[in-house]
């Protein structure tokens, strides 16, 4: 049975092999839809980059809304022919904290796509599966992926256990709009009379997104173009933008572990929003 991460910005179908303990894992697939075409993942993002009012990403917390239980379809479909899986079951990874009416929904858009047995498992008891099932103690796993932010306690003895859990709609999208507000004042008076309008704000979303990558991984201050002219994002303003977001999220580990103390525990980071080295500096304090 294959499994599947439907991400908000990425999604991803694997398969584990007991005999040889490995995955056959798919090409990462962007969680992007041009609800006309139906075009899903690269084609479809480069056609957001191209101010396509079609098309549409971040869908993953609005499930329950009749657009993003089709894109869910479309991606859900792409994976399943990705690996020309025949199955009629799947398992598919979904936050924590999300109710019964999403759970259906993702149940159904799976359906929709071809599988008739769906089974969900929390996106951080997945993530401690796939962290290692031979492994036992105490677990912190916080997971800040795209759109949703999990943060479970669990302990694992051959079993696995939750102890606490807390969770809300807070990602990567939320620290790519901080730096949108950061720049748009800017944007706004030299690209006039053009008005600016949601498809730019989307597409400079996501130029500002591969923007906090590159400056992620250099820890340097970072150029990047729009519309012709060049910009910098500083490490001080990208620190001082997205400060506020990451700080929402240790008020929730701390919520989590107000109740409950360990000697010792082990912090498990998941999601692509946690590659930030202030965000996991910060974490580990």
């Amino acid at each position: 049975m294959y499994g599947i991460d439907l991400g908000t910005t990425n999604s991803v179908i694997s398969k584990y092999d007991s005999n040889t303990d490995t995955f056959e894992t798919s090409e990462l697939l962007p969680s992007v839809v041009n609800l006309k075409t139906r075009d899903v993942g690269r084609v479809a993002k480069q056609q957001l980059y191209n101010l396509d009012e079609n098309v549409t990403s971040s869908y993953k917390v609005n499930i329950i809304h009749n657009y993003a239980k089709v894109a869910s379809y479309a991606v859900l479909r792409t994976l399943k022919n990705q690996v020309n899986d025949i199955s009629d079951k799947i398992c598919i990874s979904v936050p924590a904290y999300f109710n019964a009416i999403q759970r259906n929904m993702t149940i159904e858009a799976a359906k929709r796509a071809g599988w008739n047995e769906v089974l969900l498992i929390n996106e951080p008891t997945a993530a401690i599966l796939a962290y290692g099932h031979k492994n036992k103690g105490v677990f912190c796993v916080y997971d800040l992926g795209g759109g949703t932010f999990d943060v479970s306690l669990m302990q694992v003895d051959g079993r696995y256990r939750t102890i606490g859990t807390y969770g809300k709609d807070l990602g990567g999208d939320n620290l790519d709009y901080a730096l949108v507000e950061l720049f748009k004042a800017d944007i706004i008076e030299y690209i006039y009379p053009v008005k600016f309008e949601k498809k730019h704000y989307k597409q400079l979303k996501e130029i500002l997104n591969s923007t906090k990558h590159t400056l992620q991984k250099t820890k340097e201050d970072t150029k990047f173009y729009y519309m012709g002219k060049e910009y910098v994002l500083t490490v001080e303003e990208y620190k001082n933008s997205v400060d506020k977001v990451f700080r929402e999220t240790l008020y929730m580990i701390d919520a989590v572990l107000s109740t409950h103390k360990f000697d010792n525990m082990n912090i498990i980071f998941v999601g692509g929003s946690t590659r930030d080295p202030y965000l996991r500096d910060m974490v580990k304090e």
